[in-house]
């Protein structure tokens, strides 16, 4: 479930934009795995009132401009739940509503921002099933949805050990689709 901290990052993140030379209105998260809950909470949450405002940097729009989820914990609901991330957020013992509210594909709105759901079929922690339940879920809201399915990769691919493979390709695959969504395209690397 998103928090009061995840909305507060957002918000920071934007009043710093002109300072730290960005637009406010590119402003992209990106989780993996129990991450990817996070950042996928936040993007259907965006707007929950978890707090009064404390100052002027808490009345900035805490609605992420797109997602990005790396083979995300979507469900808390048998068979498919990620039994240790349920009982990290909710408790041994959560109720229905718990479970129902800690479950991503189930509280997905229009208003979400645009997402990108990358993972391996094989992925062992966390089932493929989670992402493409929630791929399903956001094309049935008309939320824009891209969606990349590896064959192998496992649980946890990143940045490490993926020379040489097809998992090599997510980060641009990532930043192209940001691009396409109207967000600067990267500078080239200085030689």
């Amino acid at each position: 479930m998103t928090g009061r901290r995840s909305q507060r990052a957002i918000r920071v993140v934007r009043s710093r934009a002109a300072q730290d030379g960005t637009r406010p209105a590119s402003v992209l998260v990106l989780g993996f795995s129990a991450g990817g809950h996070l950042a996928g909470s936040l993007a259907a949450r965006f707007d929950s009132v978890l707090h009064q405002p404390a100052d002027p940097i808490d009345q900035l729009d805490a609605r992420p401009d797109l997602g990005a989820l790396m083979y995300p914990v979507v469900t808390m609901s048998p068979p498919h739940a990620h039994r240790r991330s349920r009982d990290n957020l909710l408790g041994p013992a959560p109720s229905p509503e718990q479970i129902a509210g800690a479950s991503l594909g189930v509280n997905v709105r229009a208003s979400q921002p645009p997402t990108l759901l990358i993972h391996a079929a094989d992925d062992p922690a966390v089932p493929v099933d989670h992402t493409l339940m929630l791929a399903g879920a956001l094309r049935s809201a008309s939320v824009p949805v891209a969606l990349h399915v590896y064959e192998r990769g496992g649980h946890g691919f990143g940045l490490r050990g993926i020379a040489g493979t097809p998992l090599e390709r997510w980060p641009d695959l990532l930043l192209d689709w940001a691009v396409s969504h109207g967000f600067p395209a990267p500078l080239p690397a200085e030689p």
